[in-house]
């Protein structure tokens, strides 16, 4: 019999992938996202398989386990070798904690909860980061929270040495999980160490900015806000991406 020459599949195979996936599972009397699943487990955890195949985990419910490992071993890895806060003093700090929602016992059902996709901290971690240090003797702190955790942002301000001045809220285009009423929207608690007025005064504390739906992602609008109300030099705490006037910071970056 003849050789055949293996080649890599084309575009119409790569895109035809999915589909056959999907019709094969809907024979088997599953769904194509199932077998996925099943498959994505299977690399990263085999020792869930078993289970699974008892039924007694569902596809869903490990891929959450998986997830969960990992934002575990990431919390460790940084609480075992915390990163180097930056060396300067600014005029603004812009923090986006990573809130623990399963400390305070309002964690959301199912599987979107923060602590599945990426490490979090308790509130006395946060409350002992040295924002402090890291501000200049007149000083913007603008802290993101929820509304599940806004009443702790207070104590935070207080700790760090900085005084409430405003809450600005962000609401979101679209609405989130709520225990009692469903969320939309986002809270920044503006903070004021020393004295530093704005460089503007008719910004108002309510906002429409736009965002992609990506879990904790911060709008543009907002920083352009910034950049328009309070003096250089900026500090992002926990960022996940570069911008251009500030100084970055996070683990994700």
């Amino acid at each position: 019999r003849p050789s055949q020459k293996l080649e890599a599949p084309g575009p119409q195979a790569m895109q035809r992938a999915p589909q056959a996936t999907d019709e094969a599972a809907a024979a088997a009397g599953t769904s194509g996202r199932t077998v996925r699943r099943v498959k994505r487990v299977a690399d990263e955890a085999p020792d869930l398989v078993e289970p699974m195949r008892k039924g007694e985990l569902t596809a869903k419910e490990a891929e959450r386990i998986v997830r969960r490992r990992k934002t575990t071993k990431k919390a460790e890895d940084l609480r075992a070798e915390p990163m180097p806060l930056p060396p300067d003093k600014y005029a603004v700090i812009e923090l986006d904690p990573p809130w623990s929602y399963e400390e305070q016992k309002l964690a959301a059902p199912g599987n979107r909860n923060a602590e599945d996709k990426y490490p979090t901290m308790t509130l006395a971690e946060i409350r002992n980061l040295p924002v402090n240090v890291l501000a200049a003797e007149n000083c913007h702190l603008y802290l993101w929270t929820t509304a599940n955790h806004i009443r702790h942002g207070w104590s935070l301000l207080e700790a760090w040495g900085f005084t409430y001045k405003s809450l600005l809220i962000w609401h979101k285009p679209h609405m989130g999980l709520g225990h009692y009423y469903r969320n939309q929207a986002e809270f920044v608690l503006f903070a004021v160490k020393g004295t530093l007025p704005l460089l503007r005064h008719d910004m108002p504390n309510v906002f429409t900015w736009e965002v992609e739906r990506t879990h904790s992602k911060k709008p543009d609008g907002f920083y352009e806000m910034v950049e328009e109300c309070s003096p250089s030099p900026r500090v992002r705490l926990f960022a996940r991406s570069q911008r251009e006037g500030w100084t970055s910071w996070g683990a994700d970056l």
